[in-house]
């Protein structure tokens, strides 16, 4: 095969445009793009035809007379995939009461496989993959009929019959699979790759900067023109957008058709959608119907909850005497079976099979994404959502086959690195289109309020543009509520709005009390921190999230703090105790669910090791557990308390806390300041003040991170391992020095305590007085008296916590919205509701340090 090489898309294509004699095909995914370039230059193409694959495939499958043959449907998919599932047992895979996701996983999981002629049928070293590939293998043998992709339909019809040369725009199909059609075509037909790739050639500044050093620190000049537009968030961002578009068509006698927006966020689709219908711009924007807006489904979803069915056949048979269309009940008909399904699921079931309607206009604005987004001739380009994790995109390892197991296999699809790098591409080939003007924006917050910053790209596109800040003004949106200020007239829902803006999306306070929950904890309390409001729900209304039925990891934690209370001071008892714990607690997950045994398996022996380090810890110094899972009462203030320890070591008169978790965790005195991360201090206090002892420290021990590390722990020398396994906190230190002694010659590998050649503390140390500690208290008991008063005047607001300059995307400590599971109860209002800031600097005013507060 010919390869044609070079980072210039453009340029490649028009040098062939100059020089191609057909007859020949060009393969793309991209057709309109390249049509464009060629009748540039000529009016009409005789034997030059521009095909998809799918397209250049069926022109085979027509000249051999098969018609038969077709790829699998997604709705085909995941019907045969539920059957086999619910049918057959298998190793690594557990049936579930919604195994749709599951499903979904599955079947993308199996077109990879083929689309890049993956072999499952071998052995690993790896156990674990073994067993996942026999399941793969076996599921995969038992769907037949069809084809998974339409290399496998046509690669029996590669024959001599074919005559005309192909051009290949190969980075549209990265595929092994593809790769081997191409290579085998090739032997009876001449084909052209071309392929972006870096190789010699002339450049100009822009293109230089651009192709070479767009993801690079290098130093650049600025060699082009830009505008930037910012949103306070998406919705923002897309009026603006609109706007601008609007107001440019008028100021500068442009067509629609002059204007391409690009963008990877489907959310972008919608909010386009909506601000374009207001301002009247035709946009190429597809209309997607989800199966939610399929009147059908609709229907049917409704009279399920009246349905006594327990089979497809039975539930298929009831549906079809309702009214919906024929075409509806012709599709039900291809699932009628005896396998049994709950009318419930049968909804979700129906939500995966019912497509979505795509019905797209063809002239307008042109709305596309990152993979679509060439054009041919030349146009005012805008690029949006130029946030991090979504331009350039965030790639996760994640899925059934991680990317340590497709390493394994040969061949094996693009891995992270290389699926960034071909995203990569894409956005070099964008900024080398041929442009009128560029207009790059971003947000800076989600519709959910929480913070957004401009990706690196947004950074180096400043270093390569001279950028213009463009403010279009939202006048032009005619928006009824609007310009009405949020009323309709003579309509009830203006009572409902002025009692909204009245109250701000804020709920009433509670007149019984006894509504909250009776009773306080220290998590409690730090739940109503967090958000008053998630308190109520949880612990008011007492609503909790649907537990599911496969292995939980909280299920993992309680057996492992089980095995740390039974056998710290004998690990060869590790196995006869957990079978004793399994049986009592785990039975039912463990006997039937080879998968969970694999994992359950492997933390019992993670457990072997860590309970050795404790050990170690333990002869290393003069601290001797005396108590394990010891209950703990007393009062803060007038506030009661009751608690569980997880460890209690002495040290002479000297008393520490040790806290078992299964993830990694620290104590921030910062936080603990403002009434968060309370419990250790709590719990040294009282205790010390119970039993008249000193306060040593307070220490988290992270089993979590030893059971993923064991294997390469073992390869460590002694020192590394116990560094690796040193546990987070803080140690107590009067002047003496005496606490810290006693855990041994080498505190820092016990505890996050480095001390200096001369016996001083280093700067990273995790050390802090009595006075510190106590004037810490005074704080801790401010807050939980507050805390505890609020809750008994039934105050219940929607007032989430933010720490000042904290990025809530990744920080949950101070931004409970992230994971709340009430968030679709309280709708925040980013308009109404607003967050309870808290400082970051409190801990350093405490200690004097106020030049770096």
């Amino acid at each position: 095969m010919q390869i044609i090489k070079g980072m210039h898309l453009n340029k490649k294509l028009n040098e062939l445009v100059d020089h191609l004699q057909g007859p020949a095909y060009i393969i793309t995914e991209n057709t309109e793009y390249v049509e464009d370039l060629f009748l540039n230059k000529y009016s009409c193409l005789f034997d030059i035809e521009i095909l998809t694959l799918k397209q250049y495939i069926d022109k085979i499958l027509i000249s051999h007379r098969q018609f038969a043959r077709h790829i699998y449907s997604q709705a085909d998919l995941v019907f045969m995939m539920r059957h086999i599932l619910s049918s057959h047992t298998f190793y690594t895979i557990q049936f579930s009461s919604n195994p749709y996701e599951m499903i979904q996983e599955l079947i993308s999981t199996l077109k990879k496989i083929h689309r890049n002629n993956m072999i499952l049928d071998q052995s690993f070293n790896d156990n674990l993959l073994n067993k996942k590939c026999e399941d793969l293998y076996a599921i995969d043998s038992l769907i037949t009929g069809g084809y998974w992709t339409i290399e496998e339909m046509v690669e029996d019809l590669i024959d001599d019959t074919l005559k005309t040369p192909l051009y290949i725009l190969s980075d549209d199909y990265p595929h092994i699979a593809s790769q081997e059609l191409f290579k085998k075509i090739d032997h009876y037909v001449p084909v052209t790759l071309l392929e972006m790739t870096e190789t010699d050639e002339i450049l100009n500044d822009y293109e230089e900067s651009i192709i070479h050093h767009l993801f690079d620190n290098s130093d650049v000049h600025k060699v082009a023109q830009g505008r930037v537009i910012t949103g306070g968030h998406p919705m923002q961002e897309c009026m603006k957008i609109a706007c601008d578009i609007k107001s440019r068509i008028v100021n500068e006698q442009l067509q629609y058709e002059d204007f391409m927006i690009i963008t990877n966020q489907a959310s972008y689709l919608d909010y386009l959608t909506v601000c374009f219908d207001d301002l009247n711009i035709p946009a190429t924007l597809s209309q997607n119907e989800a199966c939610h807006y399929n009147s059908d489904y609709r229907k049917m979803s409704r009279s399920l909850s009246e349905c006594n069915g327990h089979t497809f056949k039975e539930i298929i048979q009831y549906l079809q005497t309702q009214d919906i269309s024929s075409s509806m009940i012709k599709t039900l008909d291809a699932y009628q079976c005896d396998d049994e399904i709950s009318p419930e699921e049968f909804d979700l079931f129906l939500q995966c099979i019912i497509p979505g309607k795509r019905e797209t206009n063809k002239t307008g604005v042109i709305v596309t994404s990152l993979e679509k987004g060439l054009t041919a001739t030349q146009k005012h380009i805008y690029l949006m959502g130029i946030n991090e994790t979504f331009l350039p995109v965030e790639i996760k390892d994640r899925g059934f086959l991680m990317e340590e197991d497709y390493k394994q296999f040969d061949p094996h699809p693009l891995l992270l690195d290389e699926q960034l790098q071909a995203h990569y591409k894409r956005i070099i080939q964008i900024l080398l289109n041929p442009y009128l003007s560029f207009t790059f924006s971003y947000s800076k917050k989600n519709m959910a309020a929480n913070e957004l910053i401009p990706s690196i790209l947004m950074s180096r596109l400043s270093d390569i543009f001279k950028l213009e800040h463009g403010n279009p003004s939202l006048n032009l949106l005619k928006n009824s509520l609007y310009l009405n200020q949020s009323r309709i007239d003579e309509d009830p829902v203006n009572r409902l709005i002025d009692h909204y803006k009245m109250t701000s999306n804020q709920p009433e306070f509670i007149k019984d009390t006894d509504k909250l929950g009776r009773g306080v904890s220290i998590s409690r309390l730090e739940t109503y921190n967090k958000c008053p409001f998630s308190y109520y729900i949880k612990y008011g209304l007492k609503i909790t999230e649907k537990k599911e039925d496969t292995l939980q990891s909280s299920e993992l934690g309680s057996l492992c703090h089980y095995l740390m209370e039974t056998c710290l001071e004998d690990e060869s008892l590790i196995d006869k105790e957990a079978k004793h714990y399994i049986e009592e607690n785990l039975k039912e997950k463990y006997d039937d669910h080879p998968m969970n045994q694999y994992f359950i398996d492997n933390l019992i022996e993670d457990m072997k090791m860590t309970i050795k380090i404790i050990q170690k810890q333990l002869k290393m110094g003069g601290y001797v557990p005396v108590s394990k899972e010891k209950e703990i009462s007393g009062q803060i203030g007038d506030v009661p308390f009751s608690g569980i320890i997880d460890r209690v070591d002495e040290f002479g008169n000297y008393v520490r806390i040790v806290d078992y978790k299964s993830s990694k965790k620290e104590i921030d005195l910062n936080l603990a300041m403002q009434g968060f991360n309370i419990q250790m201090l709590v719990y040294l206090d009282m205790l010390c003040k119970q039993e008249n002892k000193n306060r040593a420290g307070m220490l988290y021990f992270n089993m979590k991170k030893r059971m993923l590390s064991r294997d390469s722990s073992y390869a460590l020398g002694e020192e590394e391992v116990l560094k690796e396994y040193r546990m987070e906190g803080y140690m107590v230190d009067d002047g003496s020095t005496n606490s810290v002694k006693g855990l041994g010659a080498s505190p820092e590998l016990v505890a996050p305590v480095k001390v200096k050649k001369s016996g001083e503390y280093a700067n990273s140390a995790k050390v802090i007085s009595p006075d510190e500690l106590d004037q810490i208290m005074e704080y801790v008991e401010q807050h939980i008296s507050e805390l505890y008063k609020k809750i008994h005047d039934g105050l219940i607001p929607i007032h989430p916590t933010l720490m000042e300059g904290a990025q809530p995307a990744s920080d949950f400590k101070v931004y409970p919205c992230n994971y709340c599971p009430y968030k679709s109860v309280c709708l925040f209002d980013v308009f109404e509701n607003e967050n309870r800031m808290i400082s970051k600097d409190m801990y350093k005013k405490l200690k004097g340090d106020d030049k770096n507060a």
